[in-house]
């Protein structure tokens, strides 16, 4: 089973919230949100685990990684149904209209 310092020193060079998986064993899994060598918390389930990552970012006032902004907007405005008062880009706008074309 791999330890919570090893996962800590897997950190990205911007340091985000992010989902942990540690195995144990039996092959059972535990989900922990990690950031900055921290445990913020455990989740019961990936799909907590997901939410629980998400929801830290807004939580602490983070900016989403650059990587995976459109994602992040995506999924906070029309999963989450809390769009903000934030633009969006281009690119970001153009998606969203050919996904909402094609649906």
């Amino acid at each position: 089973m791999e330890s919570m310092e090893a996962v800590y020193r897997k950190a990205p060079l911007r340091n985000s919230p992010r989902v942990a998986e540690l195995v144990n064993d039996a092959g059972t899994s535990q989900f922990f949100i990690v950031c900055e060598q921290f445990t913020l918390c455990e989740a019961p389930d990936l799909r907590a685990a997901l939410f629980y990552m998400f929801s830290s970012y807004y939580v602490f006032n983070l900016e989403y990684p650059k990587q995976a902004h459109s994602v992040f907007c995506y999924l906070q405005d029309y999963i989450l149904s809390y769009p903000d008062s934030l633009k969006r880009s281009s690119s970001y706008l153009a998606v969203l209209s050919d996904i909402k074309r094609n649906l």
